[in-house]
C-alpha cells in the first residue's frame, strides 16, 4: 500500500513538472534563433511530452492500485526516509540551477555533487572527493574544449 501512495504522490509530482517545463521554462529560456530546421526547443518538448505520458500511466496505474484496496493503512512506523529520496534529489537539482545562475558551474557543481553523493549514500570523504575532481574535470572539458561553451 506504501509503495502505491509513493507512486501516486510521484506520478503526481512529474505530472506537474513535466506541464510546467512545457509551458514555462522551455518556451521562456529556450531562445530560437532560427526557423529552419528543428529548433532548440523541439527535444526538451519531446522529453516533456514523454515524462507526461509516463507521468499518467503511472498515476493511472497506482490510482487504480490504491482504489482496489479495501483500506487505508495510517501506520507510518514502516516510514522510511529512503521513499522520499527522490523529493530530496529533485530539491538539490532545484538548488543546484539557482547556484549555478548566481555562482557559475566551477562552484555549483562541486557542491551539487557532493550534496547528491551524500544524499545516495555516499559516506566516504576520499571517495566523495576524487569523484567530485573527476566528474567536474570531465564535464568541463567536455563544456568548455568540446561543445565551446562560457562555463564562466
Amino acid at each position: 500500500m506504501m509503495k502505491d501512495l509513493n507512486d501516486l504522490i510521484s506520478s503526481g509530482f512529474f505530472l506537474l513538472l513535466s506541464v510546467g517545463l512545457f509551458f514555462f521554462i522551455t518556451p521562456n529560456f529556450v531562445e530560437v534563433y532560427n526557423n529552419m530546421g528543428l529548433r532548440a526547443s523541439f527535444f526538451p518538448n519531446i522529453a516533456t511530452i514523454i515524462l507526461f505520458i509516463f507521468s499518467l500511466i503511472l498515476l493511472l496505474n497506482s490510482g487504480l492500485r490504491v482504489v482496489k484496496a479495501k483500506r487505508v493503512s495510517k501506520d507510518f512506523s514502516n516510514f522510511n526516509l529512503k521513499q522520499i529520496r527522490p523529493f530530496f534529489m529533485a530539491l538539490c537539482i532545484l538548488i543546484y540551477i539557482i547556484l549555478f545562475e548566481k555562482t557559475g558551474f566551477l562552484f555549483s557543481t562541486p557542491i551539487a555533487l557532493i550534496g547528491m553523493m551524500l544524499l545516495m549514500g555516499q559516506r566516504h570523504i576520499r571517495l566523495l572527493a576524487v569523484n567530485t575532481a573527476i566528474v567536474l574535470g570531465f564535464l568541463y572539458f567536455v563544456f568548455a574544449y568540446v561543445l565551446n561553451l562560457n562555463l564562466h
